[in-house]
């Protein structure tokens, strides 16, 4: 399980580290994700093996991140 704390790494410098990771098992990344966050980890990381646990300010907004996430991993399969 890898966080992303607020004030700590980017999503974009942890690339390098959540691939090596994903390379051998399988990741949970926890944190409060935005759209940005998103795009990265779903253009650079596979996604078998991989678990987003999205930290958010309200329900609607969840949902509006899975929304999104559905809609662009369907479009990359």
């Amino acid at each position: 399980e890898i966080t992303k704390d607020v004030g700590g790494a980017s999503i974009k410098e942890m690339i390098p580290q959540l691939e090596k990771i994903l390379n051998s098992k399988r990741l949970i990344l926890w944190g409060d994700l935005n759209y940005e966050d998103l795009d990265i980890i779903l253009d650079n990381l596979p996604y078998n093996g991989l678990y987003l646990h999205i930290v958010s300010e309200s329900v609607i907004k969840a949902k509006q991140l899975m929304d999104y996430i559905k809609n662009k991993s369907a479009k990359n399969n």
